[in-house]
């Protein structure tokens, strides 16, 4: 039983070795680990405690050592890669919703900003139209008040004409 204990912890030291030299990854370690493990309930399938000396070895040191470096690797990659695609996603929906709002606001502005120019072309234009209709009743030529509006006869032909 010693012998099977010595062989198996120098096959784990041996793959350390390898792994720290760059001869073996994780990947083959862990291919190595699941071949043993099956080799060994194949072999000991009675002998129960050759089968506890060989996964207290393998199965203890080896695969709670690899298992928690995978996690811990799986962890970080999955976390980089979770707050990068965070990242993506949550930009492209603020600049969505930025859109949507600049869209809004763009349009409450425009109606505001519209509404205040047509009010003021309104009353520009309505008093306008008052003094062609005031100067027309008080007798001045269409001519004359064109030029006291610094507007054209054609402009005080069209006002007088919608009046009618």
């Amino acid at each position: 039983m010693k012998e099977i204990s010595t062989e198996y912890r120098k096959l784990h030291q041996g793959m350390i070795k390898a792994r720290d030299a760059g001869i073996l990854n994780e990947y083959d370690i862990s291919n190595i680990i699941d071949f043993t493990t099956r080799l060994t309930e194949h072999l000991f399938k009675e002998n129960l405690e050759a089968k506890r000396e060989v996964n207290a070895v393998m199965g203890g040191e080896v695969l709670e050592t690899y298992a928690d470096q995978m996690i811990a690797k799986g962890r970080e990659e999955g976390i980089a890669e979770g707050l990068l695609e965070g990242q993506r996603k949550g930009l492209l929906e603020g600049e969505r919703k930025g859109l949507l709002e600049g869209e809004r606001r763009g349009l409450l502005e425009g109606e505001r900003k519209g509404l205040l120019e047509g009010e003021r072309r309104g009353l520009l234009e309505g008093e306008r139209r008052g003094k062609v209709e005031i100067l027309y009743e008080m007798n001045f030529s269409i001519e004359k008040i064109a030029e006291k509006l610094n507007i054209s006869a054609e402009q005080v032909k069209n006002i007088l004409h919608h009046n009618e």
